[in-house]
């Protein structure tokens, strides 16, 4: 697959502002940075969780509607040039 989907993530009130809901995402921000692969969901736009994927780095891609398609992508790996030439 080209990507990791986050499907569907739901707390109970009494379970919110714990930082769950940021550990949960981190771990899939790492998984999809091990696979090297964007990490892709859908919110509602009223959705107070937005704020949580804008602190996590996450970038709008698409609106539909009341959804809105957001990506984030993992960073790219620091450069290592190749020292196997010849001299």
């Amino acid at each position: 697959d080209a990507s990791v989907l986050l499907m569907d993530m739901a707390l109970l009130p009494e379970e919110r502002n714990q930082g769950i809901g940021t550990y949960l995402v981190q771990a899939l921000q790492t998984e999809a940075a091990a696979a090297s692969k964007p990490l892709r969901l859908s919110v509602e736009i009223f959705n107070p969780a937005l704020r949580l994927y804008h602190r996590l780095g996450f970038t709008p891609v698409e609106q539909t509607g009341i959804h809105l398609r957001m990506e984030w992508l993992p960073p790219c790996p620091p450069f290592a040039p190749n020292n196997n030439h010849a001299s």
